[in-house]
C-alpha cells in the first residue's frame, strides 16, 4: 500500500456517456534511458484501459492476467462485447495526495457532469495533486472512452503510447 500512496496520482471518472482515466506521469532522472512506453496507463483490449498506481512489476502481472481473461472471453462468446461495462467504478483517485483529489471530486464532482466538464476535472485534479509547481502537458495521461450509437467503444488518448 505505501508504494500505492506514493505513486503519481491516477483519477477515473465516469458518466453514462463513457469514462475519463487521467494519470500523472512521473518525472525519471535524465541519467536514466526514457520509457518508450507509459508507466500508467495499460491496454487490456480493443475496449479495456485501466491505469495502474504502485509497484510496476506486480502492475505487469495483473494486467497479463487481465489480458489473458479478456482474451479468453473473446475466445469463448467468439466476439468481442463493444460496450463499456462497469464493474465498480465511482469517481476516484488514488497515488501520492489522493486525499486532495478525493476532496476536489467531492466538491466538483455531479452525476450530471458532461465529459468535457469530467476531462477538465480530472485535469484539475491531476495538477492540484502533482509534485510540481509548473505542471506540463508531458507529465500527463489521458484517455477518453466513449460508446458511439452503434454500440462500439471509442478510445482517444492524449499524450500516451499504447502499451
Amino acid at each position: 500500500m505505501e508504494s500505492i500512496n506514493n505513486a503519481g496520482t491516477c483519477v477515473g471518472i465516469q458518466n453514462t456517456e463513457g469514462i475519463v482515466l487521467a494519470a500523472e506521469k512521473r518525472v525519471v532522472s535524465k541519467l536514466l534511458a526514457p520509457s518508450k512506453t507509459s508507466e500508467k496507463t495499460y491496454n487490456i483490449d480493443d475496449h479495456i484501459v485501466c491505469l495502474v498506481a504502485g509497484l510496476s512489476s506486480d502492475a505487469d502481472i495483473l494486467v497479463q492476467n487481465a489480458r489473458v481473461a479478456a482474451q479468453r472471453s473473446k475466445y469463448d462468446y467468439c466476439h468481442v462485447r463493444s460496450s463499456l461495462y462497469f464493474i465498480y467504478l465511482l469517481p476516484t483517485t488514488s497515488g501520492q495526495n489522493n486525499q486532495a483529489g478525493k476532496s476536489l471530486l467531492k466538491t466538483d464532482y455531479t452525476e450530471a457532469n458532461t465529459m468535457e466538464k469530467n476531462t477538465k476535472l480530472a485535469v484539475k485534479i491531476l495538477v492540484k495533486t502533482m509534485d510540481s509547481t509548473t505542471p506540463s502537458p508531458e507529465r500527463i495521461e489521458l484517455v477518453v472512452m466513449r460508446k458511439t450509437e452503434d454500440g462500439t467503444v471509442v478510445e482517444r488518448d492524449f499524450g500516451r503510447k499504447n502499451k
